[in-house]
């Protein structure tokens, strides 16, 4: 039988790539001014947020129910950016106006 440190590997692994992908997403948006990009890699963050919940919930509960309200925060962010008007391709033009990214 394993033990959950030997379990432990995929979970972090997967936390690992939300991580990278979370560090990757400010110089996207605001570095390279690349919102249709910056509005996939939110989207597969999302995903991998929960991957990374359903990963660690076996290896520890704790660990995975701490997640959650980042989980929410980056819903937030995907749904503040994809419900609402549509400027330079996918987010809103008052954010797009706001960072300076039009006009």
């Amino acid at each position: 039988m394993r033990t959950a440190a030997g379990l432990a590997g995929l979970p972090l692994a997967i936390y690992l790539a939300q991580l990278v992908l979370n560090a990757a997403w400010t110089p996207i948006f605001f570095g390279l001014h690349r919102p249709d990009l910056a509005f996939i890699a939110i989207v597969l963050l999302w995903l991998l947020i929960v991957a990374t919940i359903a990963a660690f919930h076996p290896v520890n509960a704790a660990a995975a129910w701490l997640l959650l309200p980042y989980l929410a925060w980056v819903t937030f962010a995907v749904s503040y950016g994809s419900l609402a008007d549509t400027c330079c391709g996918l987010v809103t033009a008052t954010y797009c106006a706001f960072y300076g990214l039009v006009g």
